[in-house]
């Protein structure tokens, strides 16, 4: 009995012990399954100086990041940057600093955090934040020192330069894009609402809200029902020297449950979703059947080239606007996606002005059709893309405006 009883014993104890590393097992699988993307590691891509009215940096990421920590120290001046599991996968240089960033260090500090450190010329006075672009996301980190005329020709044309110098400053001047009109009907409502109706109204609620704002010229391409071309639309705004660009549009989607506001950017290379580039390629075939404006008769290759090169930054720009606009939209109602998607609209494509595309609701969706048609929904929706706005011009209005000259007195 007791030779029976000492081996039911231990074979009792040998299947306790495996189930409990079988369940210690599970738990590590489980936790494993769940653990963050971020622990993957992201890699920074690309570290670029940018000068604006404020010294910038742009970090590059190709996927998101997370656990972002800005800030500067002092005796000497120094900015840190702190990246919870990032990789570094480019070359890290401050040739286009102009003195201001003296040098450039990383390492890995604490359990995987990349820390970037610049030591710095005087004290800054950085705020970040970061911006979801196709592949990967990037970080915008405003420095806070705040650049003269001179030490950013490239932001300022001579008049503007000599307006700077002098003391006289402009107000922003924001052009306003009502979506479609005249023969282009736009979309239409399950209850035959037409986008170019809804469009207008909101546009008119914008302009007359950012007119009122103090440093704020509002124009708008269109003001009554008609027909304008996409590039026309373009041509307008640059007549009239517009610092920024905004398209105002009603959503449709062959899926009659789809819901939210979005807002889009340029993209260059594609799309950022099944949904975007249907939308694109229904706005874009506006100008097919009616008409397309070309730009000073240059080939196709040559005007793509020539905007793949000029760009970059614009579309930076862009993306950082729209995340703005995205936020405020947010507060009214929900969005279709979280992020700014990208597509290649016609209508976007001016190479020198950050320009948006807002897609306030889905017409296309009964409930948000009435609402569409509701003035108040209206003033709303053009409060928040006011407040967007605004908010991307505190940080970033070109110099020369009384917005930059406000923000470079406000930062000593």
């Amino acid at each position: 009995m007791n030779n029976l009883f000492s081996l039911d014993s231990k074979q009792h104890i040998e299947r306790h012990a495996r189930r409990r590393l079988l369940g210690l097992f599970s738990v590590l699988l489980f936790l494993n399954a769940f653990a963050p993307a971020a622990l993957a590691g992201a890699q920074l891509v690309r570290f670029q100086v940018v000068q604006q009215s404020n010294l910038m940096l742009h970090l590059d990421f190709d996927r998101p990041i997370e656990n972002v920590n800005v800030f500067a120290l002092s005796n000497p001046h120094r900015l840190v940057i702190d990246l919870a599991y990032a990789e570094l996968n480019t070359t890290l240089a401050l040739d286009a600093s102009r003195g201001m960033m003296l040098d450039i260090r990383h390492g890995f500090h604490g359990d995987q955090k990349l820390r970037i450190a610049v030591d710095l010329s005087m004290a800054a006075k950085p705020s970040h934040e970061v911006i979801t672009r196709q592949g990967g996301q990037r970080l915008i980190i405003d420095t806070g020192i705040v650049l003269e005329a001179t030490q950013a020709p490239s932001q300022a044309t001579p008049v503007e330069q000599v307006a700077i110098l002098a003391g006289g400053f402009r107000d922003v001047i924001v052009a306003i894009d009502a979506g479609h009109g005249g023969k282009d009907g736009g979309a239409t409502g399950q209850r035959n609402t037409l986008e170019k109706d809804i469009t207008l109204a909101v546009a008119k609620r914008l302009h007359e809200r950012l007119n009122a704002q103090e440093g704020i010229s509002a124009i708008l391409t269109r003001n009554k029902d008609e027909y304008i071309a996409l590039r026309e639309r373009i041509r307008i705004a640059r007549d009239q020297h517009a610092d920024i660009f905004v398209s105002v549009h009603a959503d449709a989607f062959k899926r009659k449950a789809a819901a939210g506001s979005s807002v889009y950017a340029l993209s260059l290379k594609g799309a950022s979703s099944e949904a975007a580039q249907w939308l694109a390629e229904n706005e874009n075939n506006v100008d097919a059947l009616f008409g397309e404006v070309q730009l000073d008769g240059l080939s196709v290759d040559l005007k793509q080239t020539l905007l793949d090169l000029a760009q970059s930054s614009t579309l930076e720009a862009s993306l950082d606007m729209g995340a703005e606009v995205l936020d405020q939209l947010k507060q009214v109602g929900p969005v279709h996606k979280p992020d700014v998607e990208q597509a290649n609209f016609a209508v976007l494509r001016s190479p020198d002005i950050p320009s948006v595309l807002v897609e306030i609701a889905f017409i296309s969706n009964l409930l948000e059709e009435k609402k569409l048609n509701d003035a108040r929904f209206q003033d709303a929706l053009a409060i928040a893309i006011q407040n967007g706005i605004v908010r991307f011009l505190n940080r970033r209005a070109p110099l020369g405006t009384r917005l930059a000259a406000a923000r470079q007195k406000s930062s000593g």
